[in-house]
């Protein structure tokens, strides 16, 4: 319902799958993460795609991977271990923790789309602390520092320009 994107797919032709994780909290590299560590959620994300390319004949080259916070993790962790499985990734609210960015070492560019908030409570966007139902749930990088992870494993090089869109809906 937040995404919108049964809308969207019956409008523009494309098909939306939505995974779930176990006990509804995904291992998402934190160590204090509110997933459980023996949940192999990278190698389920990385499975599911092939089941939607087998079964439902979905483009391989054309699978996007989209995750909201702790699924935004997850996704960035699908990107460092199975770049050439998805076309692109967006998060929203999700920097890397600090463990995954350490050990991420994407075989190939993995186009990225980030959003995250000023001011979310949960991700810092500065990072530092991160936490789950109150409770600190461990270290992540800040917003500006997981683009930068993202500018240098992907080659990018040159200036960056940064731009700031206007508050629309300053109630939100």
């Amino acid at each position: 319902e937040l995404s919108k994107f049964n809308a969207y797919a019956d409008q523009f032709g494309f098909q939306v799958a939505y995974p779930a994780a176990v006990e509804r909290a995904w291992n998402d590299g934190r160590p204090d993460g509110p997933g459980r560590k023996e949940i192999d959620d990278v190698g389920y994300i990385a499975n599911l795609a092939g089941h939607l390319v087998d079964t439902f004949n979905a483009d391989p080259a054309r699978l996007f991977l989209v995750g909201l916070a702790e699924g935004g993790m997850v996704a960035q962790q699908v990107a460092c271990h199975h770049s050439r499985l998805f076309a692109g990734v967006a998060t929203i609210n999700a920097t890397l923790p600090d463990a995954v960015a350490a050990r991420c070492q994407p075989s190939a560019p993995m186009p990225i789309l980030m959003m995250h908030g000023t001011s979310d409570p949960f991700i810092p966007f500065r990072g530092g602390m991160s936490t789950h139902m109150g409770k600190p749930a461990g270290p992540v990088l800040g917003a500006f520092e997981t683009a930068e992870a993202w500018t240098r494993s992907n080659g990018c090089i040159g200036d960056v320009s940064l731009r700031r869109f206007p508050d629309a809906e300053p109630a939100d």
